[in-house]
């Protein structure tokens, strides 16, 4: 795909749009620029911690105004999997207030169909875990809203989700179904709610796994961005390469020859 086809853009939002509660430097320019040249913009993320509506005022509060129907998140796609799957109960590893975002689906440790896992920062229990296991063991499914090894907060890395969903599958002699990035669907589910087919989008990001190669994976163009979490010894030895790689989102304009 030539930088001309680009026809919209899915642009990660921790460590790409923002870094802990400060927006990257250029970062709101950059966005009202594509804007303004009428190139859709779709906010993904695998942040699991916060429901949407929270980002949403969070974003705000960085002078970032962004519609509901804008942000694609992990919990927002699972909702409607869950829906679509006609799972009624199921046994969800999540912050209490994530579960706004849950509309379709009782939240219940006993006797579930489905176990989901996202984040649940230094609440994940042993007893939470144990009892996620034993409902495996008992037959439900389970299904992981990120895989990500790890993110960035207040410059140091931090253990992520992907851990303990490999924890569970190992102990339960199951597999996770990815709903979150770096999965396809996720990606082809949010170019389509920004209305455009997944090889005219490029996918902007600073995980080259979860980001860049899981929007490659989808069709789409992977673009790299050198801040948040990146490193460049973990992107060397990740093996990939992006379609393209920017010092930050401030630089995407000129990448699509906006400027």
């Amino acid at each position: 795909m030539k930088t001309s086809d680009i026809q919209g853009l899915l642009v990660d939002l921790s460590g790409t749009i923002c870094i802990d509660d400060q927006p990257v430097p250029g970062a709101i320019e950059a966005l009202e620029r594509i804007r303004n040249a009428g190139i859709p913009v779709g906010f993904v993320t695998n942040t699991t911690s916060k429901p949407r509506s929270a980002i949403i005022k969070k974003l705000a509060e960085m002078q970032l105004k962004v519609d509901e129907s804008e942000i694609f998140t992990a919990t927002v796609a699972a909702d409607r999997h869950l829906k679509s799957a006609g799972y009624r109960k199921c046994n969800f590893l999540l912050k209490d207030d994530v579960l706004e975002d849950i509309t379709g689906c009782e939240y219940s440790e006993e006797d579930p169909e489905a176990v989901v896992v996202g984040d649940l920062g230094e609440a994940f229990t042993f007893g939470r875990l144990n009892r996620a296991f034993n409902n495996l063991v008992d037959g439900a499914k389970l299904y992981a809203l990120a895989q990500n090894r790890y993110f960035e907060k207040e410059g140091v890395l931090q253990i992520d989700v992907g851990g303990f969903v490999a924890a569970l599958e190992y102990s339960a002699d199951t597999k996770a179904d990815l709903i979150g990035k770096p999965a396809a669907s996720f990606f082809k589910a949010a170019a389509g709610a920004i209305g455009i087919n997944p090889e005219n989008v490029a996918m902007v990001g600073d995980d080259i796994e979860a980001d860049c190669q899981g929007g490659m994976d989808a069709g789409m163009k992977g673009i790299l961005v050198k801040t948040g979490k990146y490193r460049p010894e973990l992107a060397d030895k990740s093996g990939i390469t992006p379609t393209a790689s920017l010092t930050s989102i401030a630089e995407v304009p000129q990448y699509l020859g906006l400027i």
